[in-house]
């Protein structure tokens, strides 16, 4: 009798087990997936705080940062990493006249953002990547005359 006892003592928790695990078998994994979905970064969004806010700004920047000066006919490229404590806040909105703004989407997860004064020959390409579902300034191209 004291062997059936033990089992019998046993059960309750034999049955909350395999309860949790048929909980666990019946969970709603595409709730999980909107979840995830939703915390994706939309690229305006992202851009919007990025030039409003000089925390988050620093704190999306990709340091070292990798900025190219192109070089002119018959000179080479000037590349050179640009550290944390050599960052200035930048806006990347237009503001001054002649002051122009263009986001081209290069592929699902980058965006260059083109910068170019009118009648200065300055043209700055700032390369925004998405990481983790974060966008990030990864690179600057400075093709300027």
């Amino acid at each position: 009798m004291s062997k059936y006892k033990y089992l019998t003592s046993g059960l309750p928790v034999l049955l909350i087990t395999v309860g949790l695990m048929l909980q666990a078998c019946n969970f709603d994994h595409s709730k999980a997936t909107n979840a995830t979905a939703a915390s994706v970064e939309d690229f305006d969004t992202f851009f919007n705080r990025f030039n409003t806010d000089t925390a988050f700004q620093v704190s999306r920047v990709s340091f070292p940062l990798k900025v190219v000066q192109k070089g002119g006919e018959g000179e080479s490229d000037h590349t050179r990493m640009l550290l944390k404590k050599e960052w200035r806040p930048v806006k990347l909105v237009s503001l001054a006249k002649g002051q122009l703004i263009k986001k081209i989407r290069v592929g699902k997860d980058t965006v260059n953002v083109q910068l170019t004064v009118e009648d200065t020959g300055i043209q700055v390409g700032h390369f925004f990547v998405k990481q983790n579902g974060q966008w990030r300034l990864a690179s600057v191209m400075d093709v300027s005359d």
